[in-house]
């Protein structure tokens, strides 16, 4: 009965958990819109990148105080709920993220969102001083609600709570409270004037044999895209600590090459979440080229200090990957930009459920089978390698590799 109790308790103060994360996402999503409508309608604002990564180098260097910024803080404070994640750490975030999207860095949104749902849920859970098993769940529900209000898709952001933390394993204790805060945080979400992003995929065809084939090595190959990602993250990360031994200063050099790549190409194709673009591989050929340099450009972004997400440019990777596909696999190229959407995250992710899900609620239910089989085919190939380096192995995925169970991802790359 007492456990039955801290659920219970768990479950309605996610309630609060879900309107906190779903006001204060939107508030960055507007903050986001807003920032992106300047760079686009005055692009000499790049220009200014290095001033303005000088800028995000000293508020997280100083203002963050050496704090995990990323979702890797929540994480944390899942396996170890003692291990709350601070408002400030969630302030320094928000504001980094916006200087970055106006410097033009190639950065997402998903990470803040995930980041922000934990700040709230350990906001409620400190001012009321509830337990650590009531804290996990309550972290557990701002994963939740964070996901919920940044991409409006609750199934996706309950599962992906689920997920994350461990893979391999999913644990439905905090089931009934990260449902409560992803359906809380996306009805809160419809409170602002803001605008969930959808994709049309038009026709798909019947599932068959060579359809099938086709779908899982287009899995591989998005899987594969994922690896690159990693391996470009880590390499970038290691390269700006060796070259640049004062992390404030980081993003101020990656300020310079945005400025000058603005100046050499006098476009923003790739600057910021490339949302324009990600829409026309749903609508029309695109090179194949595109993916590549997105991912690279990311990872550069991302590994000199610029503060993001990395699901949507993940979204851009994996969509224009699967347009490029067109001719080369006999499905059409919407249905493959779709599936590649979904399944690089999936696969860097570990969270190949909440990746299916995901593409059913963007491109309806007829698509989850490709989506599911792309998916799946993503995330074995990954490994046991990941995005996040506080996730937790819940289950090897293959029988000749056995990590230790609980062993973080972290201690890992080199499976």
């Amino acid at each position: 009965m007492k456990a039955l109790s801290e659920h219970t308790k768990a479950a309605l103060l996610s309630v609060a958990v879900g309107i906190l994360a779903g006001n204060v996402c939107a508030a960055f999503l507007f903050g986001l819109s807003y920032v992106t409508e300047i760079r686009l309608a005055r692009p000499e604002f790049l220009l200014a990148s290095p001033l303005i990564g000088l800028a995000v180098g000293l508020l997280t260097h100083f203002a963050g105080r050496g704090d995990e910024l990323s979702v890797n803080a929540v994480l944390e404070g899942l396996h170890e709920p003692s291990k709350v994640v601070s408002l400030r750490t969630g302030g320094v975030v928000f504001v980094a993220s916006l200087l970055s999207h106006l410097a033009g860095a190639s950065v997402g949104r998903e990470g803040v969102g995930v980041l922000l749902g934990g700040v709230c849920a350990s906001a409620v859970a400190r001012v009321l001083r509830v337990s650590r098993e009531a804290t996990r769940i309550l972290l557990l529900a701002g994963i939740s609600a964070g996901f919920t209000g940044t991409f409006g898709t609750p199934l996706a952001g309950l599962v992906f709570a689920l997920e994350v933390a461990s893979f391999g394993r999913v644990s439905y204790d905090g089931l009934l409270a990260v449902t409560v805060a992803a359906v809380a945080s996306l009805l809160t979400t419809h409170l602002w004037p803001i605008q969930h992003a959808s994709f049309p995929v038009g026709d798909i065809p019947a599932l068959g044999a060579l359809s099938a084939s086709h779908a899982l090595f287009a899995g591989l190959l998005f899987g594969l895209a994922g690896l690159l990602f990693l391996w470009c993250l880590r390499a970038s990360e290691n390269f700006a600590r060796r070259l640049l031994p004062w992390p404030w200063t980081r993003p101020a050099v990656a300020g310079a090459v945005i400025a000058g790549l603005f100046l050499l190409t006098r476009s923003q194709t790739f600057f910021g979440l490339g949302l324009s673009t990600l829409e026309e591989s749903f609508n029309t050929p695109l090179p194949w080229w595109l993916s590549f340099l997105k991912s690279g450009l990311t990872a550069f972004s991302l590994g000199f200090g610029f503060k993001g997400g990395e699901v949507t440019p993940l979204f851009f990777v994996g969509s224009t990957l699967g347009n490029a596909l067109d001719g080369i696999l006999l499905l059409p190229y919407p249905l493959l930009a779709a599936m590649g959407l979904v399944s690089v995250l999936a696969g860097v992710t570990n969270t190949p459920l909440a990746g299916v899900l995901l593409g059913m609620e963007l491109f309806g239910a007829e698509a989850g089978i490709y989506c599911a089989i792309a998916c799946v085919g993503s995330y074995l190939i990954v490994g046991h390698r990941g995005l996040y380096s506080a996730q937790k192995v819940g289950a090897a995925k293959s029988a000749g590799l056995r990590p230790e169970e609980g062993e973080r991802i972290g201690a890992l790359r080199n499976l």
